[in-house]
């Protein structure tokens, strides 16, 4: 019988922490796939990781993004009532001795609101 080098399970070459540890050890787990010339498991799958982290990072982005529209809708809300108040008030006012100045105020915020529902409409 021959001496013959068997070859050794080849383990993952990822550095695992144990809880409430600050130490890492190689992980235990057979390597399944090779990347960039390393051993690698399953679990701590470069590639796979790399999904998993994009897919999370994509979620959160499209909640924050989500956030900051429905933020910017709210805004532009306020300052459509807000200018819908005012023409009101113009209005109001247009039946007094300056009713030109007021109708041309009344204009001016009828111009600003045309413009808020157009940025609303944007979003």
């Amino acid at each position: 019988m021959t001496n013959s080098i068997i070859p050794a399970v080849t383990r993952c070459c990822a550095p695992v922490t144990d809880p409430g540890s600050w130490r890492s050890r190689q992980c235990s787990k057979r390597a399944t796939l090779m990347h960039e010339d390393k051993p690698y498991c399953g679990t701590h799958d470069p590639e796979r990781l790399n999904a998993l982290r994009v897919a999370r990072l994509t979620e959160v982005n499209a909640k924050v993004s989500a956030v900051i529209r429905n933020n910017l809708i709210r805004q532009a809300s306020d300052k459509i009532v807000a200018l819908a108040i005012k023409w009101s008030a113009h209005a109001d006012a247009a039946y007094g001795n300056d009713w030109q100045h007021e109708w041309e105020l009344m204009h001016d915020t009828l111009n600003d609101l045309e413009i808020a529902v157009k940025e609303l409409n944007a979003l």
